[in-house]
């Protein structure tokens, strides 16, 4: 009996992580016409929170090289959805800025985010029980747990 229960939960993990993989990886027009991948969104996301950022302190933010958040700057900026500019004080430094299409491409991800967050929403407040959330968070930090070293062991191998 517990190992069916086991094996029911793992199965639906995967499903819900595959999904959420899924969500992730699937290129979607956000409102500009043509489609968007999630980390040139996220890209997006954090040129707008923080304003005025160059591509040193983007790498530094996201946790990634600068060759990588080079390249996917660059996607950004032959589909002009940012710019980048530079300090009149200080010519070696670039900066980037989102621009007109860059904004609405974040709206319409907010969007397409809202409708998700709220059926998810509707479950929490509606249908849950404070116990059902305290269990699901247990399982949560239960499977975070359980996961978290085979991830350290291969970030520690990479470096």
């Amino acid at each position: 009996m517990l190992m069916c229960v086991q094996k029911e939960l793992m199965e639906k993990l995967y499903k819900m992580l595959g999904l959420l993989s899924g969500e992730m990886k699937t290129a979607r027009d956000y409102g500009t016409g043509f489609k968007i991948y999630h980390a040139e969104v996220h890209l997006l996301e954090t040129i707008f929170n923080h304003e005025g950022v160059n591509l040193g302190k983007l790498s530094k933010i996201l946790g990634m090289t600068n060759g990588a958040v080079s390249q996917t700057a660059q996607k950004l900026l032959d589909k002009a959805l940012a710019e980048t500019y530079q300090i009149p004080n200080n010519k070696k430094e670039v900066h980037f800025r989102l621009t007109d299409l860059g904004l609405k491409a974040l709206d319409g991800h907010r969007e397409h985010h809202a409708k998700i967050d709220a059926a998810f929403s509707d479950f929490v407040e509606n249908r849950a029980t404070k116990k059902d959330i305290q269990s699901i968070m247990k399982f949560m930090d239960a499977i975070m747990d359980a996961y978290e070293p085979f991830v350290a062991r291969k970030t520690e191998k990479r470096e």
